[in-house]
């Protein structure tokens, strides 16, 4: 199955942009839930960038990025996410 990362990538910037107005306007709770979503959006372009096979399934994404990029990425930024700089290392 070819999943494309575009859309994922897609989804990232606007759950982002959604979880800062919610935010804004006093939804805290439905701000913390789009900001769920925008890292997990984020981890499957990561881990999708870099070869390693995953479904968009949440459990499966985080294990796979928990253990594939956070002990050699702690910090991952937008730029990682949006193929600036991508990989692990």
């Amino acid at each position: 199955m070819m999943i494309d990362t575009e859309i994922f990538r897609q989804r990232t910037q606007e759950n982002i942009n959604a979880a800062a107005a919610l935010w804004d306007s006093g939804f805290y709770i439905a701000s913390a839930n789009r900001s769920y979503y925008a890292a997990f959006h984020a981890a499957m372009v990561y881990l999708l960038r870099n070869n390693i096979a995953v479904e968009p399934d949440h459990r499966k994404v985080q294990n796979a990025f928990n253990g594939n990029c956070t002990a050699k990425a702690p910090s991952l930024t937008m730029e990682r996410v949006s193929g600036r700089n991508a990989g692990c290392s």
